[in-house]
Formats: C-alpha cells, structure tokens, sequence
C-alpha cells in the first residue's frame, strides 16, 4: 500500500507540473475548445446509470440537457446546489475512470470537423473500482459542436427540446358565415284564400268575453274580426311581406308585416298564426 501511495503521489506531481507547463504557454493549441466551468471529485458507481444512455459505460461523453445534469449533480455532490448551466449555448463534457480509481480532471478538449473530443488526465494506480470512480465535467461552447466521440463511438448531440423551432401551427383561417339565402319575394297570391288566427284570445265584447280574433284573405281583400267587429279591407302586399290594408272606417291605413318563413302576420301590434 505504502509503494502504491507513492506512485499516485509522484504521479500527481508529474501531472499537476504538466499542467502548470502546458497553462504557462499561454496559447490554446489548434482545434483545442476554451473550457468555460469544471468540476471534480469521487461519484458513486451505483449511481452511473444516471449518465445518459449509451454514455454508461465510457470513459467520455456528454451531458446535453439540464434535467439530466441536476439528477447526475445531486447524485454526485449531494445537496450542494447544481451550477447553472445554459444547455442552448454551451455543453458539459465528462471524464471518468473505468478500470482503475485514479483522481481524474479534463486536460484539453479538441474540436475537429465539429466531433469534440475528450482528453481526461489521471494519476496512475491499480487501485481496484469498488463503490465510487472519480469523475471529472467541464463546460463547453456547444457552437460548431455536431457530435463527441464517447469511448469508441461517436455520438451525435442534438439540441435540446427548448432550443429547436417549435413547430408552426397552421394558420387558421376565419370561419366563414354561412351565405344567406336572399329573402323569397311574396305576392298577394301568397295570402289569397288563406285564414289567419290570434295566437292568444282577446276581448270578444261585451261582458268581458274572450275570443280568437281573424283574418281572411282573398288576392285583394281581407277581413278582419275582431272583438264583436268585422272590418273589410283592400290591401297590398310588398315583396318584404309589408302589409298596407284601407278601409274606407278609417282615416289610416292599418300597416301590417308578413312573414312567409314563421306563417305568420302582425296585424295592428297583434301576432296571428296560419289556420
């Protein structure tokens, strides 16, 4: 155990000074892709089926989607809250160990013909994986990003659901009124020898009787009963159903409406129906 701890030791050494060398240059090499935000640490081994599909058993991949991220987050780093990552710009990458337990970080992420691919950095031991792996994620523009290869595949990386263009509704169109029928011209041979009564009764007289008032219509007469009267009349009928009925009783003419759809007429305020 004591050899194994000093190979790790001088391992990391080596590792963190590689670093420090490769920062100290100060010039990104080219394809290599800015890391924006990283973390590490160990992670739970029961727990690496939250990975997403496919992704479970490599090495590499990629997280695209903020859902998945808060559940891999809360397994990993227990009610520390989850960093707020914007999955429509950027991506988060990640690194793990798969055969041996060794502290792992992200060294350079390279982008070539828009496959991003994953280099991770780790200590070197033969220390068997039991109950955790360390794990390491980074941050990553997802511009230009098509696919990253994930172990020995290539796995594509869609947009998320927010991101793609919802889908157009069709435009509906305003719904268009029915056309009307034009009203059917009528004609005094529409009411020539028909008969007409009251819908309600009425005063019939004396003595407070009550009692259907009529009409009856020949093609240029009608007659009208009502209370214990009967009044003959010439009229006229306009194509409307506009009734113009004279008697020589009266100064006015009586002005009354047909309407051939209800069979129906308004006499002097008064609704009669078709016998």
């Amino acid at each position: 155990m004591k050899l194994v701890a000093i190979v790790v030791s001088l391992a990391a050494v080596m590792l963190a000074s590689t670093v420090v060398l490769a920062a100290a240059k100060g010039e990104a090499r080219p394809g290599e892709v800015p890391i924006l935000e990283q973390w590490q640490g160990p992670y739970p081994v029961k727990q690496v089926n939250l990975l997403p599909e496919g992704q479970q058993g490599t090495g590499t991949g990629f997280i695209n989607d903020a859902k998945t991220f808060a559940a891999v987050w809360k397994a990993w780093k227990g009610g520390q809250a989850a960093p707020a990552v914007d999955f429509q710009k950027n991506v988060v990458v990640f690194s793990r160990n798969t055969q041996y337990l060794n502290v792992i970080r992200i060294g350079p992420v390279f982008i070539k013909d828009g496959v991003v691919e994953v280099l991770g950095m780790e200590t070197m031991s033969a220390i068997p994986i039991e109950d955790k792996v360390h794990m390491a994620m980074a941050v990553i523009s997802r511009e230009g990003v098509k696919a990253v290869k994930a172990g020995e595949a290539t796995v594509t990386v869609a947009l998320p659901e927010a991101a793609k263009e919802p889908a157009k509704e069709p435009v509906k169109e305003p719904a268009k009124e029915p056309a009307k029928e034009p009203a059917k011209a009528v004609a005094p041979a529409d009411l020539a020898g028909r008969n007409f009564i009251s819908k309600e009764k009425r005063e019939a007289g004396r003595g407070g009787a009550m009692a259907f008032w009529h009409l009856r219509f020949t093609e240029a007469k009608v007659s009208w009963r009502y209370s214990d009267v009967v009044e003959s009349f010439t009229y006229t009928l306009a194509p409307d159903g506009a009734i113009k009925a004279t008697s020589g009783m009266r100064t006015n003419p009586i002005q009354a409406k047909y309407f051939p759809d209800r069979n129906e007429i308004e006499w002097d305020g008064v609704l009669y129906r078709a016998e």
